[in-house]
């Protein structure tokens, strides 16, 4: 949201992210390669919104995508291929968003079934990841122990960095 009439922060940042998405996508308008990096966000993210559907707490999309970028940044991190630094900066800029970076519906159960599910239907993990601010690469050898270990770090994480999920109902008033 402009600070100002003269800001123009909001609308640069906006046009620079339609435009690396553009770069991204245009070459690959029929899919033919689903390792795409404009995808961080969607490895469990759109479970995760479907599945809150209906809950006190819903998720929209960009809350899902947001939570999902939340736990991936922690598993880059985990992996070795992210600085604690990097981590923090990104789990930051989503929080200074107001951005949810925790829902309840993400459980170990709830990732395991979505990462089934992405496996079978992007043909392999295909997680895109940060490897760095504004580098990212693609993932597809996680083991269920480094996402068990990713798991215990992000949940002591998010006690100090979790934004809030407004209600559903105060939402739409």
């Amino acid at each position: 949201q402009p600070q100002s009439k003269d800001d123009t922060v909001p609308s640069r940042v906006l046009q620079i992210a339609i435009e690396t998405m553009l770069e991204e996508l245009t070459p690959n308008l029929w899919e033919d390669c689903l390792d795409r990096l404009v995808d961080f966000g969607h490895g469990v993210g759109q479970c995760l919104e479907m599945d809150s559907l209906g809950l006190n707490v819903e998720l929209m999309h960009g809350e899902a995508v947001a939570t999902d970028m939340s736990f991936m940044t922690v598993l880059s991190n985990v992996l070795g291929h992210l600085s604690d630094s990097d981590r923090d900066r990104i789990l930051g800029i989503l929080h200074n968003c107001g951005l949810p970076t925790y829902h309840p519906v993400l459980t170990r159960d709830f990732f395991k079934v979505a990462m089934e599910d992405r496996i079978k239907n992007s043909l392999g993990m295909r997680l895109p990841l940060p490897v760095g601010m504004g580098k990212a690469r693609m993932f597809n050898d996680v083991t269920d122990e480094q996402f068990e270990a990713t798991f215990v770090k992000w949940e002591s994480l998010r006690k100090h960095s979790t934004v809030s999920v407004a209600k559903s109902k105060a939402r739409a008033e």
